[in-house]
């Protein structure tokens, strides 16, 4: 598609003027309108981060923030906080333009457009210890619940293999709560191409077959966790190879995703630590 009208690129640019979007029909609200609906990123390269929360996580990641798109109230809160810290375009949206564009029922009133970061695989590949393999993985909620644990237990990496949720969906976004700012990804990766790059590490997943529990299994690092698909779990060419463990459970046969990879994470996550990767933290808010 063709440049935005007025949208920078390269470095993101300082401005001392706020423009004024006034029509639900401008060219270049129509565009956002268009990348939030189909949950992608703008243009391929600007991820929409939605809420003052998104903006001020990618604000903390080092993320280039290009433009803010926000209500009158909002951005004048926005450019008090920002002030001298974030060089960006500021553009206040007409209150009847913000309605037709919120993807949420309660909208905060800010768009943010964020540099997706680009990933080279090989070096991706090359560096990972402890990586989260998301394996159809298709709710939004349970991505986004598991790349914020992902990150409070030490990953160091994340693949999300074809048919998962994509990490480019505003529900994906605003779930993981600014932790997919600051883990490497890669996304929409065949299981055969994940399995070929990934011959290094040792590969483990749930199954609700598998004898030996995760507290005893014998954890080997570099490693990745698969999680499997809400309903049909792990696919089988990845079953076949992954050394399978269960998580104990009472009165119920199994958990969702979001939760089992949590447990998981936070078990092995402790033993990466002690294998030299980053240390689950043990003070106040869980952060290494």
């Amino acid at each position: 598609m063709p440049p935005l009208p007025h949208l920078t690129h390269g470095r993101p640019r300082s401005t001392s003027g706020t423009r004024r979007l006034e029509s639900a029909t401008n060219p270049e609200w129509k565009a956002l309108r268009k990348a939030l609906a189909q949950g992608r990123c703008l243009e391929g390269r600007y991820w929409i981060a939605e809420t003052p929360r998104l903006l001020a996580e990618a604000v903390r990641s080092g993320l280039p923030v290009y433009r803010v798109y926000a209500s009158a109230r909002q951005l004048e809160q926005l450019q008090a906080v920002y002030a001298g810290r974030l060089k960006t375009d500021w553009v206040e949206v007409s209150a009847r333009a913000m309605q037709a564009t919120a993807s949420t029922e309660t909208s905060q009133e800010v768009f943010a457009l964020v540099e997706r970061p680009a990933t080279d695989p090989a070096h991706f590949f090359a560096n990972q210890r402890f990586l989260v393999v998301l394996d159809r993985v298709q709710d939004p909620g349970n991505t986004g619940t598991i790349i914020r644990s992902a990150e409070a237990f030490g990953a160091t990496g994340l693949v999300f293999l074809k048919g998962s949720a994509s990490p480019d969906a505003p529900k994906v976004l605003r779930a993981s709560a600014g932790s997919l700012f600051r883990l490497p990804f890669l996304d929409g990766v065949p299981a055969e191409e994940f399995m070929a790059s990934a011959q290094r590490l040792s590969l483990y997943a749930a199954s609700p077959e598998a004898k030996v529990s995760i507290d005893e299994l014998p954890l080997r690092f570099p490693a990745a966790l698969v999680i499997g698909n809400e309903g049909a779990g792990v696919s089988p060419a990845l079953d076949a190879v992954a050394e399978g463990f269960r998580i104990p459970t009472r009165s119920v046969e199994s958990l969702n995703a979001g939760v089992s990879a949590g447990i998981a994470l936070y078990v092995m996550g402790k033993v990466a630590g002690a294998h030299g990767a980053t240390p689950l933290a043990t003070g106040k808010g869980g952060r290494p």
